[in-house]
């Protein structure tokens, strides 16, 4: 039964892949700095002050992405920004038109804005005012019986007789006599063409049946809005250029619709969008209305009680936006998800009725109607999470971003730390200024959190078998790995685990086996010191570790002697362990395989356990770097954590890497990326930077 084993052995990878990242035991408050993780990734990434956003005047309630950002901070970093030959030439064109040069100048300046306040934002609001009348029109159109597609046949003997009668095949026609040879002329005949006195017109379409109709005025005020609050120190300036880039008339059912909805500084649109800006105490405020669906007119009733319901919009009062940070901030609500996907899907439903054949178009319509319904099922489970946050503090050396789940209440934030906790056995791993100082790249990952615990948040939906599962999650369509994403991929973690332990048979068998192994896996990592790739040749030297039990070592040599490979005992100088070596055949780089057993064993539990290592290195000497020249660290923190120290040298490595990006050079030149991971707080984070460092003393 391989087919059904795929699922759970991809799924089983996947949870393996993504605990990794939340393997050790949080605490305390988001940026606690007596937490261990925190306190070991401000040592690689020291913090820049992150500023609150506080309550924005831009955030309104209903929203799906609420955002803020500091204009100042942001035109500073993205204006040192290297640019392509290509790139720098579009932005110029683009500065024609928008009368200022968008790489040097001042933009906030131009703009009117001030550079040191939030501009606040709420992004994709659905307006559904009209949802109700549109939901009961397309479900009676999907009911109706379907028209007969050959209206003009009768019935024939054919259709009632058992067997068709037979019939004799008519004789051949008689052929015609040829025709007598024509004469010879120097121009063809020209028959005269009788003028048409009444040209063939078509007749005029039918008009919509009022349903129809109704149905498509009120799926065309279906919206989405978005509203941005800008502080501005010259409220004019922005409408002016707004004005002065549309330059030309509204039409005439803009104009009306516009007169309509109240005073404005500028208002301009078309049948799908319309752009409101409006003075407000020292700022600009800009709503912009989508309307998804391509149905009805701007002069429609109940578009307008959109807009206008859309510019009163009430204040949003989600507790996670009062507590943003950084120059730039962004919260996704998981909670307007289905709002947001039923708004989407019936709007694009009703603009595609008329591509659809009638034999297609109840299940397009069920579809449509029913998916609201799979995204609400897939959210009846333990959430865990709210919705997704992201913190970004910005100058123009340094990037540093935090990405967070947002816990859904104390007791939820209780149970991510609890579920997502590896108890540490106190194993020796190298430190991380071992490891990355002076590399190329360099990693470290503590164990796996215990996979068995996944399996108490498969509940409800994920509580089921793999079809109900699937039928939910095609009914959800794209929308569905969006609520996954945000709040229950916990509860999908759960269910791979649980389907992988009841699958039956030899495979599911020993995928469990090796699940096993890596839940006793005390962390994994590596250092990449230097590379060089040419045509075929690849010179590097590196090292990589896996931090095992003793008996996983035995296992992993059985396993390993049933290929060519075999170990035998060496001495490495300076190494006071067991060490077995074994090499790789035909690799296109040096690589040889280690086996190291540590002096002496480690309580556990109930009993002493002996532990080692499982390495790949290029040759002794790094082994020996790693097991003596290395300092230790007792614990693994923070959970997971990689990093590129030197981009561009990096890059250099390559014969052909810095032919395409050598514009980069001076920029990339001392830059790293870094990437950490772990749960702190209650929260499943990752924290990533990219700036640059002064090299470490050596």
């Amino acid at each position: 039964m391989p087919h059904a084993l795929a699922r759970p052995r991809l799924g089983l990878g996947l949870a393996a892949v993504l605990a990794l990242a939340c393997g050790r035991r949080g605490a305390g408050s988001p940026d606690d700095p007596s937490d261990p993780a925190m306190r070991a990734i401000h040592a690689r990434m020291p913090p820049l002050e992150r500023a609150a956003v506080g309550q924005g005047p831009g955030f309104v309630e209903g929203g799906f992405v609420y955002m803020a950002l500091k204009p100042g901070a942001l035109q500073k970093y993205l204006q040192s920004l290297p640019l392509d030959p290509d790139t720098a030439r579009e932005v110029s064109r683009a500065g024609v038109d928008l009368g200022f040069d968008p790489r040097v100048d001042d933009i906030s300046a131009r703009l009117g804005l001030d550079p040191d306040a939030f501009v606040t934002a709420t992004i994709a609001r659905p307006i559904t005012g009209t949802m109700p009348g549109v939901r009961e029109a397309l479900q009676r159109l999907g009911s109706s019986p379907l028209p007969n597609p050959f209206p003009a046949a009768a019935t024939t003997p054919a259709d009632v007789a058992p067997w068709p009668a037979p019939r004799p095949a008519p004789p051949p026609e008689p052929r015609a006599p040829p025709s007598p040879p024509q004469p010879y002329q120097d121009s063809a005949p020209v028959q005269p063409v009788q003028p048409i006195a009444e040209p063939w017109k078509p007749p005029p379409p039918a008009a919509p049946p009022p349903d129809q109709e109704a149905m498509a005025r009120g799926a065309g005020s279906l919206a989405f809005h978005n509203r941005v609050h800008l502080p501005a120190r010259d409220p004019a300036a922005l409408p002016a250029l707004l004005a002065r880039m549309v330059r030309k008339e509204r039409p005439p059912e803009i104009a009306t619709l516009c007169g309509q909805i109240g005073p404005s500084e500028f208002c301009f649109g078309d049948a799908s969008a319309l752009l409101v800006a409006r003075k407000d105490a020292a700022a600009v405020v800009l709503d912009l209305f989508f309307f998804p669906a391509g149905t009805g007119a701007a002069w429609d009733p109940d578009r307008v009680t959109a807009v206008t319901s859309g510019l009163a919009a009430a204040p949003a009062d989600l507790p996670a936006l009062s507590s943003l940070r950084g120059d730039f901030a962004a919260y996704a609500d998981a909670a307007a998800v289905p709002a947001v996907a039923e708004l989407y899907e019936i709007a694009d439903a009703v603009r595609d009725l008329r591509w659809y054949e009638p034999q297609q178009l109840a299940e397009r319509i069920a579809r449509a109607l029913g998916q609201r319904a799979a995204l609400e099922q897939l959210r009846e489970t333990r959430r865990l999470f709210t919705g997704m946050r992201l913190e970004a503090a910005v100058d123009p050396e340094t990037v540093q971003v935090t990405m967070s789940w947002e816990p859904a209440d104390a007791a939820a934030a209780d149970l991510a730390e609890k579920t997502f906790t590896r108890p540490a056995a106190g194993v020796g791993v190298p430190t991380l200024a071992g490891l990355c100082d002076g590399a190329l790249a360099c990693w470290r990952s503590s164990g796996l959190p215990p996979l068995a615990g996944l399996g108490e948040l498969a509940i409800g939906l994920y509580g089921r078998d793999e079809r109900a599962f699937r039928d939910a999650i095609d009914s959800a369509g794209d929308f569905g790995a969006v609520v996954i994403l945000l709040e229950t991929w916990p509860s999908a973690l759960g269910m791979l685990e649980r389907w992988g332990r009841e699958q039956k048979g030899m495979e599911a068998g020993i995928i469990r086996t090796v699940l096993d192994i890596l839940g006793r896996v005390e962390g994994f990592g590596g250092s990449l010191r230097s590379l060089q790739v040419g045509g075929r040749s690849v010179q590097t030297d590196y090292v990589a570790y896996t931090r095992v039990q003793g008996q996983d070592l035995a296992l992993f040599r059985s396993l390993v002697g049933l290929s060519s490979m075999r170990f035998s005992p060496v001495t490495v100088a300076g190494v006071d362990a067991k060490v077995e070596a074994g090499a790789v055949p035909d690799a296109d780089a040096p690589v040889q395989v280690y086996l190291v057993t540590d002096p002496g064993t480690l309580r556990l539990g109930d009993k002493d356990v002996e532990f080692g290592w499982i390495a790949a290195a290029d040759g002794q000497d790094r082994l020996k770097w790693l097991l003596a020249d290395v300092e230790r660290d007792k614990d693994t923190n923070p959970a997971f954590y990689g990093e590129l120290p030197d981009l561009w040298r990096l890059i250099g490595s390559f014969d052909d890497g810095p032919r395409d990006v050598g514009f980069l050079q001076s920029w990339l030149t001392g830059r790293g990326f870094r990437l950490a991971g772990d749960v702190v707080g209650g929260r499943v984070r990752l924290d990533a930077e990219f700036a640059r460092r002064a090299a470490p003393a050596k």
